[in-house]
């Protein structure tokens, strides 16, 4: 076990329950502002959003194409159908 990892549930057990459930709700609070900075990074992603932004316009458009023709057109070796992908 990490030693941080160690001293934090050497200090958890100490707690009494009242400031057991304060711990809990910040590092709840930690790991939602974690997820938070991921998501933020994510979208601001200028490349990421413009090839997000066409491809919806391209559904809009109608111009997708079956999971069928997809299949056939990228797995299926000179025409031989693939009935399991």
């Amino acid at each position: 076990m990490k030693p941080n990892r160690k001293i934090a549930i050497k200090l958890l057990d100490s707690l009494p329950e009242e400031k057991l459930r304060e711990t809990i709700t910040f590092m709840k609070f930690l790991q939602q502002k974690e997820e938070w900075e991921a998501t933020e990074e994510i979208l601001s992603d200028t490349k990421l959003k413009a090839t997000w932004q066409k491809g919806k316009r391209e559904v809009d458009e109608g111009r997708t194409e079956s999971w069928e023709n997809v299949k056939k057109r990228m797995f299926t070796p000179k025409g031989k159908s693939l009935k399991n992908v």
